[in-house]
């Protein structure tokens, strides 16, 4: 698998790869995990639940690695095929490139997510343009929710078929017995998403004044970190919340203190520009978390799934502040919601990789018969 960024790392990809290899090498498939290491600071090989793992320094903007680029092209005989995770930065045509090359069967999850910058929004459409020719040679595009399927259809000229859908996993998240800290609230609101400004964090602290006004106990806690904290904390400080707005984040070995403050949570809320199926949504619900997203992108599925409740993204705060005291007062219900689990990711991607190579080995044998 390629991947632009990869545990110890922390992120929805990096959450997808993990789960997703570790439970592969369990039913005997060989997976070696090429990634990039933008710090320097992480093992450039080791192995990690039986997944081994390289990393290679990235020489140009945007992830591109010609260390990886050379790795994979001269052990390109270990491999039978190149799954290709993530569609945002310089690697996956770098990727697919080298995998062209070697005549390797690929694969490729789009892993599609929104940015904060306005320049990189508005280059998307030349990116898919770009990226074209690349996507319409791979053997099977994996999106994670319908969304995605139609959307890449359309602007890559690839037909229908050729896609798969292969969802999240919902795994619950451990839970510690006890927090190290307390978080209070009543009702207590979380929303767990890397602090970038398309992830809507601003429309959340806007709407706790009114919500406020009618829960004085109330309070937001921000789980993540990111390039926009400094505007959230000043939006907190602009509106005199800093009691009842808290910023924290967890380490990958405290995954049991989030799923311990979740459990404590009346509301786990995305109020997101786009998403396409997040890690961080589903692992809330699988604890019983009543949630709010914002419709559009893939979150609208969740919501007609029942699965969530939304909202329109750009309502007025006290709209907001209305349907983060509405999903507080749901039940839980009995846990008994039936969610795919990473099993059932696995289950369908490893059929997809059998697919693929049958595929292939068929074509090659009607070539060699031809000749």
């Amino acid at each position: 698998m390629v991947t632009p960024r990869f545990a110890p790392l922390v992120g929805g990809i990096e959450t997808h790869v993990l789960e997703v290899s570790r439970r592969l090498v369990e039913r005997g498939v060989a997976v070696t995990v090429m990634t990039i290491d933008e710090s320097g600071k992480l093992s450039p090989s080791e192995t990690l639940g039986g997944v081994k793992v390289r990393r290679y320094a990235a020489t140009a903007p945007g992830g591109f690695s010609a260390a990886l680029r050379r790795e994979l092209i001269e052990t390109s005989t270990s491999y039978d095929l190149v799954h290709v995770q993530g569609v945002h930065t310089a690697l996956p045509a770098m990727a697919l490139n080298a995998a062209r090359r070697t005549k390797l069967p690929t694969v490729l999850t789009f892993h599609t997510g929104g940015h904060s910058s306005r320049i990189r929004n508005a280059a998307r459409d030349a990116q898919w343009r770009v990226l074209r020719p690349s996507l319409r040679r791979v053997d099977r595009l994996v999106a994670v929710c319908e969304y995605e399927v139609g959307y890449f259809s359309r602007r890559t000229g690839v037909p229908l078929q050729r896609f798969s859908l292969i969802r999240n996993g919902a795994s619950p998240l451990p839970v510690d017995d006890v927090l190290s800290r307390p978080f209070t609230g009543s009702p207590l609101f979380v929303c767990v998403a890397r602090l970038e400004r398309y992830k809507g964090q601003h429309r959340l602290i806007a709407a706790m004044p009114d919500v406020l006004r009618r829960e004085p106990g109330a309070r937001l806690v921000l789980v993540g970190d990111g390039p926009h904290k400094d505007a959230l904390v000043g939006q907190v400080e602009r509106l005199h919340l800093r009691d009842h707005v808290e910023f924290v984040s967890f380490s990958p070995a405290e995954r049991g203190q989030l799923g311990a403050l979740l459990k404590r949570a009346n509301v786990h809320a995305l109020l997101s520009d786009y998403e396409a199926h997040p890690v961080a949504v589903m692992e809330a619900v699988a604890l019983g978390v009543p949630t709010l997203v914002a419709s559009g992108s893939g979150l609208t599925e969740l919501i007609s799934g029942g699965l969530a409740d939304g909202i329109d993204r750009d309502e007025d705060p006290a709209i907001v502040a209305d349907a983060l005291l509405a999903t507080a007062r749901h039940d839980r219900g009995d846990g008994n919601l039936r969610l795919p689990t990473w099993d059932d990711t696995v289950d369908t991607l490893v059929s997809l990789y059998e697919s693929v190579l049958g595929t292939r080995r068929a074509g090659q044998a009607a070539g060699q018969v031809a000749r």
